[in-house]
């Protein structure tokens, strides 16, 4: 192990000592996702569905900083990490996303008439809480907390929640799937938006010819070949939080 520096020619600080377990940092995270479903069909071609999904994150990140010294070949020492720099710094980290679904979906064909429709309600909640704590000056390097540390401590929080709330409902018909036609009206409200101003209706329509539903049509490879027409308004809520 060389103990001069062959560029420099100065003394090396002894090498590759493992500074690793002095500076580390250590991350735990846990995570549940939960999604029950039911669906009944209380008369023929009506079908409601009750859908809940829940997902919650806990994760815990600790940073620690002990003392720390080199030597020298001649025997020097000094403090790369000092007593006083040592420090401790936790970070949790939680958020909890929940969403209940109600929606009802029905159709029904009469020769070649073919109708189907589906109306539904969501809502949406997003929490999120966050803490975090920086200490330095630990006692001792055995016991690592922000009680043993008495030097300088700070400690922020970060707080934020949203949430969104819709009703829809579609009206859809084909006539052997040839000729085909869709409405559908959503209204969404969401709470990034200022009091007054969080609810919008979206309206959308579309027309379609599948032309290779028709009997001239003779590609037996290519079972849709479509024209299709449609209008629609739509939202947005990639924006910061109102408060």
């Amino acid at each position: 192990m060389p103990t001069v520096d062959p560029l420099w020619g100065e003394p090396l600080p002894q090498a590759y000592y493992p500074s690793w377990q002095h500076s580390n940092e250590v991350t735990k995270t846990n995570q549940l996702n939960l999604m029950p479903r039911v669906t009944i069909e209380p008369i023929k071609d009506l079908f409601i569905n009750l859908q809940y999904n829940y997902r919650t994150n806990n994760n815990k990140r600790v940073y620690t900083s002990t003392e720390y010294q080199w030597t020298l070949p001649n025997g020097t020492t000094g403090n790369i990490i000092s007593r006083d720099q040592t420090r401790v710094a936790p970070t949790l980290f939680t958020n909890e996303y929940l969403s209940p679904n109600l929606f009802a979906s029905y159709s029904k064909s009469i020769g070649g008439h073919n109708i189907d429709a589906t109306v539904g309600y969501q809502n949406e909640q997003y929490n999120v809480y966050n803490l975090n704590a920086n200490a330095f000056g630990l006692l001792s390097d055995n016991v690592v907390s922000i009680s043993t540390a008495v030097g300088d401590q700070t400690v922020n929080d970060d707080i934020s929640h949203w949430s969104t709330e819709s009703m829809f409902g579609r009206l859809g018909y084909n006539y052997k799937e040839k000729y085909i036609a869709r409405l559908t009206y959503r209204r969404d409200g969401s709470s990034k938006f200022e009091p007054g101003n969080r609810w919008a209706g979206f309206p959308s329509i579309e027309l379609g010819y599948n032309i290779a539903k028709e009997d001239f049509w003779n590609i037996k490879d290519i079972s849709m070949f479509k024209l299709r027409a449609s209008k629609a308004s739509l939202g947005n809520q990639n924006v910061g939080n109102y408060l």
